[in-house]
């Protein structure tokens, strides 16, 4: 009797056990951008710099730049001009981003963009991430991939790494290189 019972003790405490991690990885991308939003806003970039990979980042940013331009000299209604600025900004992309893509510059743009009263206010880490789960803004694309945003305005890329997540790119709007 006391080996049935103690193996009915261990099947329900490793299901249990499963369940907690299952969970555990589910709220992990939630409680890492709600991490992110934090440290930014308080304007703690060491802690920040933890929550972005500034060489995806980047690359990511390169590309779809470089790309754009590179649509625009091979559209038929650019003009000389146009063509030779998209040359131009083909040559420059490179170092402007890298430039101005860093953590620091991140971690204030997006202090800037919630304002001062917006930082006093911050709520706790535990209630962004309730926040980001009622909103519904984070979508996942695989295990490992999840989206913040849409494809309409913008979204962030977030890859696994183990319990963590980083941000790796920022899908710009179609738009966002028009003018």
């Amino acid at each position: 009797m006391t080996e049935a019972r103690r193996s009915d003790k261990l099947k329900s405490g490793l299901l249990i056990s499963l369940a907690m991690m299952a969970l555990i990885a589910w709220l992990s991308p939630y409680w890492s951008i709600a991490g992110l939003i934090r440290s930014a806003t308080l304007g703690n970039s060491y802690e920040f710099s933890e929550h972005i990979d500034v060489v995806s980042l980047r690359e990511s940013i390169k590309g779809q730049a470089t790309a754009q331009l590179t649509r625009n000299i091979s559209s038929k209604s650019a003009s000389g001009f146009e063509a030779f600025g998209s040359a131009l900004g083909i040559m420059m992309v490179d170092k402007i981003v890298d430039q101005f893509v860093t953590p620091a510059a991140l971690s204030s743009a997006i202090k800037k963009s919630i304002g001062k009263s917006g930082a006093e206010q911050l709520p706790t880490r535990i209630a962004l991430t309730v926040r980001l789960l009622q909103r519904g803004d984070v979508r996942w694309s695989s295990a490992n991939i999840v989206y913040v945003g849409s494809q309409d305005l913008g979204r962030f890329v977030f890859r696994r790494s183990f319990l963590s997540w980083t941000l790796v790119a920022i899908e710009l709007p179609p738009d966002a290189f028009e003018s």
